[in-house]
């Protein structure tokens, strides 16, 4: 393969991998980090938002069970608690947990799989993790307990569906290195554009909020891989370009 060939061959990998990263992102929401994000299209952003699929009941919005027979809630944009202020002997609790395993066969134990705090939107390929993700974008929560239990909750585009039509499965648990439990969500508010965007948050003036830190925008991360093609090419170019001079310098 001549040079030429070499340096077109990269600038196809290269602008493949820019195409790849921009399509799938999704950007949380400032402020919804663990219930709304983003991506850009047409320069319009296009929210998924969990938001009208929220509660306002204490009790979690969905409960599924596992393969041992304990319960997985769900509770989209909330929390909700389990066993609190019962003190009986074995009685675990969990408080304000957005997903948790509770039972109430011989034991009344709940212990949680993270709240909004602890929730990122992760971009992700149908397949990936053994099968156990379901959906290009994925919904993951992270427990701040000793054991470090997490939940991955793939959230499933279905259009088709009303607003208030949901479904939400258990589909397996991972033991390796600690439990994590995969899950589905479908929804038509899983889909970009769907079910609006979440309300703006009041802003306070702040003389270093122009320079607060948050995410890269699409168009940012285009410019830096733009910036980052075109340093590339003109190494390539400088090397192809020496190797010539080199090799037809007169004697």
């Amino acid at each position: 393969m001549s040079e030429k060939q070499y340096i077109i061959v990269i600038c196809i990998l290269l602008a493949g991998v820019c195409c790849i990263s921009v399509a799938f992102e999704c950007i949380p929401a400032a402020g919804y980090e663990g219930c709304a994000c983003f991506t850009v299209k047409n320069n319009t952003k296009e929210y998924v938002n969990l938001l009208p699929l929220k509660t306002n009941s204490s009790s979690p919005r969905f409960t599924v069970l596992d393969k041992d027979q304990w319960h997985i809630s769900y509770s989209p944009c909330g929390v909700f608690s389990e066993f609190v202020g019962e003190n009986n002997t074995g009685y675990v609790p969990c408080v304000k947990a957005s997903v948790a395993r509770w039972t109430n066969e011989s034991t009344h134990r709940c212990e949680s799989l993270g709240n909004e705090e602890q929730a990122k939107f992760e971009s992700t390929t149908v397949g990936d993790d053994e099968g156990y993700i379901v959906s290009n974008l994925t919904l993951v929560f992270t427990s701040s307990a000793a054991e470090h239990h997490s939940a991955k909750i793939s959230l499933v585009c279905n259009d088709t569906l009303a607003e208030n039509e949901t479904s939400f499965k258990y589909i397996n648990t991972a033991n390796a290195p600690t439990n994590t439990y995969y899950l589905a969500l479908t929804s038509k508010c899983c889909c970009p554009g769907k079910c609006g965007s979440p309300p703006a948050l009041p802003t306070t003036a702040s003389p270093t909020a122009s320079s607060s830190s948050g995410p890269l925008k699409t168009w940012e991360i285009i410019v830096i891989v733009a910036a980052s093609v075109v340093l590339v090419l003109f190494i390539i170019a400088m090397v192809y370009r020496c190797k010539q001079s080199r090799g037809y310098q007169p004697v």
